[in-house]
């Protein structure tokens, strides 16, 4: 049994303020995916690969189809799970670094980091002590530590996200152009770090700019194509978004 399973996966996006033009990002999507993989997903610019992960995160709405995925010994449908069990799931199975930082003002970025093991249960010290490990390999500067990643430049909060990101260990995690933003030197720092996950087991989905780093990472790639938009009849609504990525 797969650890990931889209099944006949449809997503769309309307726009009602463009002559109700409807974007059909996916159509009949289906991809298994095997624990321990590491999934590179590939295409143009609009051929919804960011979109497929952030349905798996719980955080587009599914116009069709399941995600089921493998967790705490049962089988989840992402696609028809209500938000505590996506909180649940985002809590334990599966981890996302998103290419930007979205974080609570004034909040120091040495507890963002820690946040997630702090979820789970761990204690203050143990969370700090992974985070000040985690920090210094991505060469986050210590005088940063207690202020907010709010004033960081792009590269700092990037890898303050994947600091938090890689911190507690997650089944799955969704990467989403995580060295789009660093230098050659930190790049590498993050591409050891994503290697070691791998090694550990950890079932990687991911997109990468950068293509010497997605064959050296990608056990499998996985090309999604564009579909053309449509003008569908009018009506109401808009495509909606469920919970946010943090």
């Amino acid at each position: 049994m797969p650890l990931v399973h889209f099944q006949n996966l449809c997503k769309s996006f309307n726009l009602y303020t463009q002559g109700n033009v409807r974007i059909p990002v996916l159509q009949d999507f289906n991809l298994s995916i095997s624990r321990g993989e590491s999934i590179a997903l590939t295409g143009p610019s609009g051929a919804g690969k960011s979109t497929v992960l952030r349905l798996l995160y719980g955080n587009y709405r599914v116009d069709r189809g399941r995600i089921l995925v493998q967790a705490n010994g049962g089988q989840t449908d992402v696609a028809a799970a209500d938000p505590h069990t996506v909180l649940a799931l985002r809590r334990d199975t599966i981890g996302y670094v998103s290419q930007f930082l979205r974080v609570i003002p004034r909040i120091p970025a040495i507890e963002i980091v820690m946040e997630p093991l702090i979820m789970r249960g761990a204690g203050e010290t143990r969370a700090r002590t992974a985070a000040v490990s985690l920090l210094e390999r991505l060469s986050i500067p210590q005088r940063l530590w207690p202020l907010s990643p709010t004033t960081f430049s792009g590269g700092e909060q990037q890898r303050i996200n994947i600091a938090r990101g890689f911190i507690a260990p997650f089944p799955i995690m969704i990467l989403d152009e995580p060295t789009a933003s660093l230098d050659p030197e930190n790049a590498r720092a993050v591409e050891q770090i994503i290697r070691e996950a791998s090694a550990a087991g950890v079932t990687i989905i991911g997109i990468y700019h950068n293509p010497g780093l997605r064959a050296a990472l990608a056990s499998r790639t996985v090309t999604l194509a564009v579909t053309p938009p449509e003008r569908p009849a009018p009506g109401n609504g808009l495509s909606e978004l469920s919970l946010p990525v943090t």
